[in-house]
């Protein structure tokens, strides 16, 4: 399941994700990906019999907008995921 690009309502400022990372509600065998505008989707981390939350540690610096992937062979339930960014300056062109 991937998720819509996010500008964090804000397309054209820069922006940095924080070190705690992303927090997401979810059962089951779950591996995370993330993509940016400059790179492709990256593994971050793959968490094994979730039951509660997990929280995948994405730090990424300067992007213009986000993406989101969860990925699973077996079947998977999620909840909510919650990714926190702080705005920084203007995109330089």
């Amino acid at each position: 399941w991937v998720t819509p690009k996010d500008k964090f309502s804000h397309p054209h400022y820069l922006k940095t994700t924080n070190k705690k990372g992303c927090t997401c509600e979810a059962e089951g065998d779950i591996s995370l990906y993330v993509r940016t505008e400059k790179t492709g989707f990256e593994l971050i981390g793959t968490f094994k019999d979730i039951t509660d939350y997990f929280i995948g540690r994405i730090k990424r610096k300067k992007f213009k907008d986000i993406q989101l992937k969860f990925y699973s062979t077996t079947r998977f339930t999620l909840e909510t995921a919650t990714l926190e960014c702080f705005i920084g300056g203007y995109i330089k062109r």
